[in-house]
């Protein structure tokens, strides 16, 4: 898990156009808390400038630092996150000892076609991988949208970082109050776009290359594919604790997040993390449960109480490093209690990506559902994000309208719309919330259900595979069941709710988005 700020002199190969590299170092440096183990940076021959912050975690030695160059010195790359199948794909593709993932993929950019095999990578990855003989590039994200890439073309050049700040630094780009209204309302820019004007976020299962300003491209069956396979609860099963045995893969010591949810439980059972952690206020939290699901587990856990005169605070010290609005509340204690880790301990897994999967917002998954075969679609559109919105507004922006009206091409059923919304919309928003508050205090959020197999396996299933009259989630709830900590089926859920006193859920969206504001006026 790492950071990087490339800026690429794409153009014109041959003018070698000079970079401030002063600049470029001072960019740089807004994601260094993203990789505080080892920062690197290279310069090509051509004078693009290459710079990573690493988080140690799969093969912690020199050996893996990057900016990585492959053994044939002909590409270079930037790579973050984990490709957990990195052995297996050593054997298949490569047939040599490989020392970590980072070197899996510079070797197979470097021999082959390397967007021939990216449907063969499991994991949570966007990078870069750059030839430096030809000075042709890639920019690559997952499918499912886990780790974050941003990039703006600017002047002669392509500006790529793991976060929109910097490049907002070098292009001198301003706040979009578009982006602003969106996050205000829906908690996150519409889909391809960032906090600042003209810096693009690389949609999920997308890749960027050729010439000056070429549009994005999804890679080979990086989009969700509805399964033939019969429907099982086993199969369900095996899929998932395939992911969360993946999800392992790592050099040093595995913490579990337990909010006291089927979620988090179901990965702490098959995952056998060595510390658990929880957190929340003083007067609301789950750490009674969470102690319970601890004792039985066998596995220590740690409890960080957030005084809620002391949220403002911790808030204000995330955001000198997000320099973005807080979306949601539980940021803040996210970020708190990833600090709260300490330096030894530098991954963790959650169970985020189930609620999307398995239908588990209740509210707006029924609704959905009973409303049945869309007629209007200007009409259901204005109605779901009426429902979805976090907050009051007087207009839709139309931006996300007609993000909307895109997405619900060529669909007849509400719940279709509802799955894809929620798949390509929010999960990556949720996941760029956790990506930014676990990497602000320089850790790894792992999330084993957004597992590209299991996702797939699900997409499209009749309703009645995920919710009945009674409950959600029914699949994971009869895993769940199956355990020794069946009795959290029984307990109603909080969740990281994060409520200050005397305020409602919508008061406390608004006191948190307003906190950015009032320390940058």
């Amino acid at each position: 898990m790492c950071g990087f700020f490339l800026v690429l002199n794409i153009k014109n190969y041959s003018d070698n156009k000079s970079i401030n590299y002063d600049l470029a170092r001072k960019c740089s440096q807004y994601i260094s808390h993203r990789g505080p183990d080892k920062s690197n940076e290279f310069i090509s021959a051509n004078g693009s400038f290459f710079s990573h912050h690493r988080l140690s975690i799969i093969d912690p030695s020199e050996y893996s630092s990057q900016p990585f160059i492959s053994n044939n010195r002909k590409q270079i790359i930037c790579f973050n996150g984990e490709v957990y199948n990195y052995k297996k794909l050593a054997f298949e593709l490569l047939d040599q000892n490989i020392s970590g993932d980072t070197e899996v993929i510079a070797e197979i950019f470097s021999r082959y076609n390397g967007l021939h095999h990216l449907e063969k990578f499991d994991g949570m990855f966007a990078f870069c991988s750059y030839d430096l003989y030809t000075n042709d590039y890639f920019l690559i994200r997952d499918p499912i949208g886990i780790k974050p890439l941003y990039y703006k073309y600017f002047e002669d050049q392509l500006i790529v970082c793991s976060e929109s700040y910097p490049i907002s630094m070098w292009c001198r780009s301003k706040i979009d109050p578009l982006s602003e209204e969106e996050i205000r309302i829906f908690r996150r820019p519409t889909p391809g776009n960032s906090f600042f004007e003209g810096v693009y976020e690389l949609l999920p299962g997308t890749y960027l290359t050729g010439s000056y300003k070429s549009k994005p491209q999804r890679w080979k069956n990086s989009s969700f594919n509805k399964s033939n396979e019969d429907f099982s609860n086993k199969k369900i099963e095996n899929l998932l604790i395939e992911s969360i045995i993946l999800n392992t893969v790592s050099d040093v010591p595995l913490s579990g997040f337990q909010s006291g949810g089927f979620d988090s439980t179901i990965v702490t059972n098959y995952a056998n993390p060595s510390q658990l952690y929880s957190v929340g206020f003083k007067h609301d939290n789950e750490f009674e449960v969470v102690k319970k699901i601890s004792n039985l587990a066998n596995i220590p856990v740690s409890c960080l109480e957030i005084n809620p005169y002391d949220f403002q605070e911790i808030a204000y010290e995330y955001l000198k490093i997000k320099k973005e609005p807080i979306s949601v509340p539980n940021e803040v204690l996210i970020y708190a209690l990833c600090k709260h880790l300490g330096p030894k301990r530098k991954v963790f897994l959650t169970g985020e990506g189930a609620d999307e999967i398995f239908f588990g917002y209740d509210r707006i998954f029924r609704w959905a559902n009973k409303y049945g075969i869309i007629r209007s679609q200007e009409e259901f559109i204005y109605l779901f994000l009426h429902k979805y919105a976090y907050t009051e507004f007087e207009d839709i922006p139309d931006r996300i309208i007609n993000y909307a009206l895109e997405l619900i091409k060529n669909k007849k059923l509400a719940i279709d719309f509802v799955e894809d919304f929620f798949l390509n919309f929010h999960l990556p928003g949720l996941l760029m919330r956790a990506d930014k508050s676990s990497m602000a205090a320089g850790k790894e959020a792992r999330v084993p259900f957004c597992s590209k197999s299991l996702v797939d396996f699900m997409y499209r299933r009749p309703i009645g595979y995920r919710f009945n009259k009674e409950f959600s989630k029914i699949p994971l709830r009869e895993i769940l069941l199956k355990t020794k900590f069946s009795f959290v089926s029984k307990i109603p859920k909080i969740g990281f709710r994060t409520i200050m006193p005397n305020m409602d859920t919508k008061e406390m969206y608004k006191f948190t988005n307003n906190l950015y504001y009032k320390i940058n006026n």
